[in-house]
């Protein structure tokens, strides 16, 4: 690291009289206050100076200065320290950086530190101590994006002590960077030439294979994309800078229940289908919600288990968990499935009373042919198709189709087919790429006396309808339903 020389190389002073100030005393501190800071005697500022300086006869001395703000106080040589008879104050005086200089700040690790760690200065987020250093990391957004002050460390800090953090320079010892390329934050201090899907933190570019040129002002994303599969409860964070929280939720699929197994010469009626996910999208002032949020996501209903006793009705299927974002918006679950029996196997019915876009229906189980899934109302999830029956003319029925899923979508997201009473097995529904959209319902299981193609299937990711099992003869193994898909939360801020 090299410093700014002070102006007027070398600096001659002066008392009040013009006299020359041999001898007298130049104090220095931080712009604005009394605490004292250094300056140096080298370029390299490897050799800090007295402070107060004394100046020599000729009332000059060596001063070398690092890029920041100054307060100069020059007193007589019999002055106090701190001086209380000064002869002149300059406060507020700003050395610039050379054109090719390392910036470096003195920080305090709150952990131990590497050498070329990459660090963030932490505002207390994560239980962790406000002011302090830490590695940063893709895990979260605030030891990666949200972090305002990011660096590297220059020679490993032990953890409570203080060191050097290079917030603008260039730095050496790393290996195998791609010359050129844009580095991202990483995991555990690391770097990595690979973006992240969720937390994409630029901070500087390789200028070979082993150094980088750093700067903490690179430009970053203007919105930040949360996304959220696994179920159960998460906590979102809000980033200090945010205006806008806008976002899309999708439920999770009703699974489907299982049909009847009974005797021939009498209605045998496949499980009812699980109904689709709703569809929401949100967008909401940002001041209006918590720095943190729950983000709950669905879990796709289970499917009915088949049946292993005879002249036994089926097992309803699990409804679909709703997807939600705090108290601020929700997406209806699918309604479950309802089990076959000697008269009926009822679909899950669409929510219409929650959610933006509401859900494709769970096809019925019928004593014969398996009514088909409903299609999801724009970007819904479709339904499953209902399940198969036999009639008490002992002739079997095909499953129903599963409904469509995002059907506002360029190219549908199509249901799954239904099991075939000749032997073919239903079919799952169609996924959605993450953020596309969501899926299509599960095929119903067709009617059986034998063979495997009495199964509901599972719905499409997200959020799509599990389909409902075929009804069976007594002495076969029953027609489970199939489960629900889970849902997705997608959660922007900008």
């Amino acid at each position: 690291m090299s410093g700014t020389v002070i102006p007027n190389v070398p600096p001659q002073f002066f008392d009040n009289n013009g006299a020359v100030a041999a001898g007298y005393k130049l104090f220095i501190y931080s712009a604005g206050t009394t605490t004292k800071i250094n300056t140096y005697s080298d370029a390299a500022l490897a050799t800090p100076n007295t402070n107060p300086i004394v100046l020599d006869s000729a009332g000059r001395a060596t001063i070398f200065l690092d890029a920041r703000s100054y307060k100069f106080v020059l007193a007589p040589p019999t002055d106090t320290d701190p001086p209380s008879s000064p002869i002149w104050t300059r406060d507020n005086v700003l050395a610039l950086a050379a054109f090719n200089v390392n910036v470096d700040v003195q920080g305090t690790a709150g952990e131990a530190l590497l050498t070329n760690d990459c660090v963030y200065l932490s505002a207390g987020d994560g239980g962790r101590t406000a002011g302090r250093w830490y590695r940063t990391d893709t895990s979260n957004n605030y030891t990666s994006v949200s972090a305002h002050s990011i660096g590297f460390v220059v020679t490993g800090i032990t953890s409570g002590a203080s060191g050097a953090i290079r917030i603008i320079g260039r730095l050496e010892g790393f290996s195998g960077l791609t010359a050129g390329a844009l580095q991202y934050v990483g995991v555990l201090g690391q770097i990595t030439g690979t973006k992240d899907a969720i937390f994409p933190r630029v901070i500087g570019h390789a200028d070979s294979t082993t150094s980088l040129v750093v700067s903490e002002w690179m430009p970053q994303p203007l919105a930040r994309i949360n996304i959220y599969t696994s179920t159960g409860g998460n906590t979102w964070n809000k980033f200090p800078d945010a205006s806008e929280v806008s976002g899309v939720l999708i439920g999770a699929g009703g699974g489907g229940a299982s049909g009847r197994r009974g005797a021939a010469g009498t209605d045998r009626f496949g499980g009812g289908a699980g109904a689709g996910g709703g569809y929401t999208s949100f967008k909401i002032p940002a001041s209006v919600v918590g720095s943190t949020e729950s983000v709950t996501v669905g879990l796709g209903g289970a499917g009915g288990t088949g049946i292993g006793a005879d002249n036994t009705d089926g097992n309803n299927g699990t409804a679909g968990g709703s997807t939600t974002f705090g108290a601020w918006a929700i997406a209806p679950g699918g309604n479950a499935g309802s089990a076959g029996t000697a008269a009926n196997g009822q679909g899950g019915t669409s929510n219409t009373t929650q959610g933006m876009f509401f859900n494709g229906a769970g096809g019925g189980g019928q004593n014969g042919l398996g009514s088909n899934g409903g299609f999801g109302y724009h970007y819904a999830a479709g339904g499953g198709g209902g399940g198969g029956g036999i009639n008490v003319a002992n002739a079997n029925g095909n499953g129903g189709n599963g409904g469509q899923g995002s059907i506002s979508r360029n190219s549908t997201l199509s249901g799954g087919t239904g099991g075939v009473v000749a032997g073919a097995n239903a079919t799952v529904g169609t996924s959605a790429s993450t953020s596309e959209g969501s899926g299509g319902g599960g095929g119903g299981g067709g009617g059986a006396t034998s063979g495997t193609f009495n199964v509901g299937k599972t719905g499409g990711n997200y959020g799509g309808g599990g389909g409902g099992g075929g009804a069976v003869i007594n002495g076969t193994a029953g027609g489970a339903g199939g489960a629900g898909a889970n849902g997705i939360a997608i959660i922007i801020q900008v």
